[in-house]
């Protein structure tokens, strides 16, 4: 009986070392880092796109999936899908959309570089420009004519934007504008 206690304290410590792991890795990873984007914009970024009940709008990198669930709060209507690489902000997405949401949108755990996104009418990314950069040829192949894409703080380099939207931050501040793109 003594080392029950004692059992369930290492696979407490040895849980919260692999969260603390995991945590570590997703905000210094060398691809994309997890940043999320600042909860106060994402209604002036909602108001400003406007979804329908046929809209099909992806998060790439949806982390605990915050945006998903601003938008589908805004347009309930529409259809969600998140897509995160990360193992634990896939699960806890999950289980935000589950627990809160009544899972009322699709969380995939895999890498957006290699998910189709044909079924997309609206795509929202929050990502360094490199990776801007890499994933303009798949939106010019799979994204269908009208689609449209945006990409908080960070402009593509190689594709003009249709509109920028100035959001609520100070200056030296993240996320600062949202830059719309029509395909």
């Amino acid at each position: 009986m003594v080392f029950l206690p004692l059992a369930l304290e290492i696979i407490a410590l040895f849980f919260c070392a692999w969260i603390a792991a995991a945590l570590v890795r997703g905000f210094f990873s060398c691809e994309t880092p997890f940043v999320p984007t600042l909860k106060r914009v994402l209604p002036v970024i909602a108001k400003e796109i406007a979804l329908s009940k046929n809209s099909v709008f992806y998060d790439l990198g949806c982390g605990e999936g915050r945006v998903l669930g601003i938008f589908r709060a805004a347009y309930p209507e529409a259809a969600f899908v998140g897509i995160e690489k990360s193992r634990l902000l896939c699960l806890l997405a999950k289980i935000l959309n589950r627990r809160f949401l009544g899972g009322r949108f699709k969380i995939i755990r895999g890498d957006f570089f290699k998910t189709d996104l044909s079924a997309a009418t609206h795509v929202f990314l929050y990502q360094l420009p490199r990776v801007l950069d890499e994933l303009l040829p798949k939106f010019e192949k799979e994204l269908k004519p009208g689609a449209t894409v945006v990409s908080v703080d960070f402009p593509f380099s190689k594709k003009q934007f249709v509109r920028k939207i100035s959001l609520p931050c100070a200056p030296y501040k993240i996320c600062r504008a949202a830059y719309v793109y029509k395909f």
